[in-house]
């Protein structure tokens, strides 16, 4: 099982699942001796129950339905254990915290549900106290666990709740990224499907007359042209969905994969490529680092009217140097330029922070107008 296809509820469930049949055992003995047979069993119960909405969530996500149920479960368990050991509001409050981060369409139901839960333990506390019921007292053990599940569940709101948060808005930029450029990068591609449909037409020409040598050159030149319209769209789609694998990879083989999205408005601009270099990286990552480098590149040569534009890329040792000559920033810091109008759009700087993040490198930027100065150290080469 892929731990990072796992969502967060079905963690959420899984840490109550584990911690209902786990004290089942340790607290029992705790228990008034009349009450612990019931005692264990109705936790055993919880547990198994919290199991079955492990395996549902895993295999078939999270409903409005399925979370009132889980709501449900974790709502009620709290209500009948307050009534045989001692800090279950804490356990209550550790359920409403985990279950506060899932994202329903009806956003209602969690405080209605939890509310009324709320209103049961005061209902109960009145019921306690008129029958005059006392509970064991507090042990060290019980802050221990406390403590433990407060631990387990922050650590799992970070890395799945939050995280997954995380993910979608690196996306959703992404995706903004693209849309933005959607206008120039389908009219590079018409552009690149051009020559196909001339060679085309001139096939199916009733005048034609193509010698064998002609028509194997002219299919020659229809499978180069689309070979780049694949390229291309391959391109494109790794910029949207990353896949964060591992693996050696070319940095010059990655960085032809932006050159041809932009072949057209790089025309113009005078390229120095790095040499050739393996390093170990994320690939697709690697591809939008360089995309949006280039990209950021082109749109201030474009809005400055840079006359006679270059973009230089090298290697220093393990660092990678990118720079290009449309005019730099001004900085407040090493590595974050104080406004983005004076390079690029900013948003394709944003992503680069992020792509780099994931790879383990560290990015800093350097301005000195007229050129702009960037450099990345990869550790894993």
């Amino acid at each position: 099982m892929n731990l990072k296809n796992i969502s967060f509820v079905t963690i959420a469930a899984l840490l109550h699942a584990v911690v209902a049949i786990l004290t089942a055992f340790t607290e029992m003995s705790r228990v008034y001796p009349p009450y612990q047979e019931f005692y264990f069993w109705v936790k055993i119960a919880y547990g198994v129950f919290s199991l079955g909405q492990v395996i549902y969530f895993h295999k078939r996500g999270l409903s409005d339905l399925s979370a009132a149920i889980l709501f449900i479960n974790m709502v009620t368990y709290c209500w009948i254990m307050i009534w045989f050991a001692p800090v279950y509001e804490v356990a209550y409050f550790q359920c409403a915290v985990g279950c506060s981060f899932l994202k329903l369409r009806r956003a209602w139901i969690f405080p209605l549900i939890y509310g009324v839960g709320l209103l049961g333990y005061f209902v109960t506390y009145l019921i306690q106290d008129n029958m005059g019921w006392t509970l064991p007292p507090i042990e060290r053990a019980d802050w221990y666990l406390i403590m433990a599940v407060f631990f387990l569940l922050s650590w799992c709101i970070q890395k799945y709740a939050i995280g997954a948060v995380q993910v979608q808005q690196d996306r959703l930029s992404r995706f903004s990224l693209i849309g933005r450029e959607a206008t120039r990068l389908t009219h590079d591609i018409k552009g690149l499907l051009s020559s196909p449909i001339l060679v085309i037409e001139s096939l199916r020409n009733k005048d034609r007359r193509l010698s064998l040598e002609d028509y194997e050159n002219q299919m020659v030149l229809l499978a180069e042209d689309m070979e780049n319209v694949r390229d291309v769209l391959k391109s494109i789609q790794r910029l949207v969905s990353v896949e964060d694998r591992v693996s050696e990879v070319d940095v010059n083989e990655t960085l032809q994969g932006s050159l041809k999205i932009f072949s057209r408005r790089l025309s113009k601009v005078k390229l120095t490529l790095p040499e050739p270099r393996i390093i170990t990286a994320h690939p697709d990552r690697l591809h939008s680092l360089f995309f949006n480098l280039i990209l950021n590149s082109i749109e201030a040569f474009e809005r400055k009217s840079v006359s006679d534009p270059v973009i230089e890329m090298s290697w220093s040792e393990n660092v990678f140097v990118f720079s290009d000559n449309a005019g730099g920033f001004e900085s407040t810091a090493k590595d974050a330029p104080k406004s983005s109008k004076g390079w690029g759009s900013g948003l394709g700087l944003d992503i680069v922070k992020t792509d780099l993040a994931k790879m383990n490198a560290n990015l800093e930027v350097k301005s000195e107008p007229p050129r702009t100065r960037i450099q990345i150290r990869f550790r894993n080469i």
